[in-house]
């Protein structure tokens, strides 16, 4: 889940939001709501190693 994060973010912020969608139509496999939860996850396993951080309701690569 985190470089498929990480590859979106890489072109540009995105909000949580657009991550799932991104990652949803990356991985139709796993639920919608199971992939709500798991970028919420990432997300914040992210921020707190310092790869991401949230500007407002934006999510950027650092």
């Amino acid at each position: 889940m985190a470089h498929i994060i990480l590859e979106a973010l890489s072109n540009r912020p995105m909000t949580r939001k657009e991550l799932v969608a991104h990652i949803a139509a990356k991985r139709p496999d796993v639920p919608h709501e199971r992939v709500y939860w798991r970028t919420a996850s990432a997300l914040n396993k992210l921020r707190v190693k310092g790869v991401v951080k949230r500007e407002g309701r934006m999510w950027l690569a650092q």
